[in-house]
């Protein structure tokens, strides 16, 4: 069985890779992928980074993606494409089905596999393994910390309690939301422990072995703070790393325009329709969860070797889920750190539910029905990611940049050359992801307001935003979407226009 099961793993995760690589460079950037690609661009470039905490997650998605930009264009930022960013995602996706092979003493392989199959294709996985953001790589490292911890109360060694502590780190390197899977973590498996009658909890284990937990928090301040100072060249992003929690605490009650109901989530990943779009759901996954966690409530589920990690999954999916859906600032990618544990339930689900079945007849009804919705959630998958990738009706893509965004990108590159001035007039919201697509022009500037722009500046072409714009004596407007809701004006000085007439005329 081993063999079978290590090589069917490997297949899931190759076929993984194949639907989250195909046509990375197809979906126009998202406002917040440009924001972080041109941050990435800027220690490309210069090598220099300095965390900013107001309005930026933690560094290590730029750190971990420089390797690969060096690699496709040395320091040129302007030479780098969506590929490059976004197979970062990509990689920490399809590891995070590889990492399943460290919890098959613990949920058997039938589960891990069931279990890795789900997060090959579950549309919110696949659409987020393609988004150059911090979340995959913060499900990856949370996922990886939450192992450990199990390992280590299971085995007592040390490198468990390292491999934690440099998880931990990374985590908290990533996104300031570890905070919650932190508490989510420790209170889920001390509640599974003691539900187990055992006294192998974290906190038993740190007691019993203190050199070990030491080694464990000393791994995970040093891998925080070499992130966050820079690499010890920037000492003032260590209290910045600390003071951010404040700003964003605020944000997280305050919410603003990210403020959704509790409900939110499950609206999401249940039933979402907009308008007279297809419909989109993960009802298999929930459905399967939930028979997991009554399994897990009744007995231990069928294949498990250890009660611990089931009911740690179990207690830790339903705490993320319930915090996560209390705060009020909501961003649909933030759905994935609870979803991973419900994936994980439903894998133990499916075959405790096809094992609990006596008749073989049923087993194989059952198997074959479940293989119908796999079939059809991989179905809604390749539509989420390549048909409605950034279309209003997709579930996960938020406020999405709309395709007709780029045919203005083409336009300013038929009319200008590099060395042309590019104005961008805008507020700071509906300048991105500008910043991203003119990175090949040298004199591309910013401004707020018309009026601050240098006198006598006669730019190739000026973007507006629509509460920016006036009108400019000797361009040609023009008028593209931005995103839903939000236009853009461009406006080409005459005498380019007359010259890309011209050379469309010719042609």
């Amino acid at each position: 069985m081993k063999p079978v099961a290590w090589g069917l793993l490997l297949v899931v995760a190759v076929a993984a890779f194949g639907l989250r690589v195909a046509d990375l460079d197809r979906r126009p950037m998202h406002h917040d992928e440009a924001n972080q690609a041109v941050r990435t661009g800027l220690l490309q470039e210069t090598g220099v980074y300095q965390y900013d905490p107001q309005d930026h997650h933690g560094p290590s998605l730029y750190y971990l993606t420089v390797p690969l930009l060096h690699l496709g264009s040395g320091r040129d930022f302007s030479g780098t494409t969506e590929t490059l960013f976004r197979i970062v995602p990509v990689l920490f996706g399809v590891g995070l089905i590889l990492l399943l092979a460290w919890v098959v003493d613990g949920l058997g392989w039938p589960a891990v596999l069931v279990s890795a199959a789900l997060t090959a294709i579950s549309p919110a996985m696949v659409y987020y393994s393609r988004y150059f953001i911090q979340e995959m790589l913060f499900v990856f490292f949370t996922f990886g910390c939450l192992i450990a911890l199990w390992r280590w109360t299971r085995t007592g060694t040390w490198r468990w309690a390292l491999t934690a502590g440099v998880m931990a780190g990374l985590m908290f390197a990533t996104k300031e939301t570890c905070i919650i899977a932190y508490f989510a973590m420790i209170v889920a498996l001390e509640v599974a422990e003691a539900w187990s009658g055992g006294r192998r909890g974290i906190l038993r284990t740190a007691w019993a072995r203190p050199v070990h937990a030491v080694i464990g928090g000393v791994a995970a301040l040093v891998v925080a703070a070499m992130f966050y100072s820079s690499f010890f060249t920037h000492f003032a992003g260590l209290p910045d790393a600390v003071l951010a929690y404040q700003s964003y605490f605020i944000k997280g009650v305050s919410a603003g325009g990210h403020a959704h109901p509790w409900t939110y989530y499950w609206h999401l990943l249940g039933w979402f329709r907009e308008g007279q779009g297809p419909v989109f759901s993960e009802g298999l996954i929930l459905a399967l969860a939930a028979v997991g966690a009554v399994f897990i409530l009744m007995r231990r589920p069928a294949g498990s070797a250890d009660p611990v990690l089931p009911r740690f999954l179990l207690v830790y999916t339903v705490l993320m889920s319930v915090l996560y859906s209390a705060i009020p600032h909501k961003s649909p990618w933030l759905v994935l750190s609870f979803l991973h544990g419900m994936i994980l339930l439903a894998g133990i689900g499916a075959v405790a539910l096809v094992g609990s079945l006596r008749r073989l007849g049923w087993k194989v009804a059952v198997s074959l029905l479940l293989l119908a919705g796999a079939t059809q959630l991989a179905a809604q998958s390749r539509r989420c990611n390549f048909q409605f990738d950034c279309d209003p009706r997709n579930p996960y893509a938020y406020v999405h940049t709309s395709r007709d965004f780029l045919k203005l990108v083409k336009r300013v590159q038929d009319v200008a050359g590099p060395n042309d001035i590019i104005a961008v007039v805008t507020n700071d919201h509906d300048a991105w992801p500008l910043p991203w697509y003119l990175r090949k022009f040298r004199q591309a500037g910013y401004w707020q307001n018309p009026a601050n722009m240098p006198a006598g500046l006669k730019p190739a072409v000026i973007v507006t935003s629509m509460d920016r714009d006036q009108p400019f004596d000797g361009y040609q407007a023009e008028i593209y979407g931005l995103r839903p809701g939000t236009l853009l004006n461009l406006h080409i000085r005459n005498d380019l226009w007359a010259a890309f007439l011209s050379r469309q005329e010719t042609h």
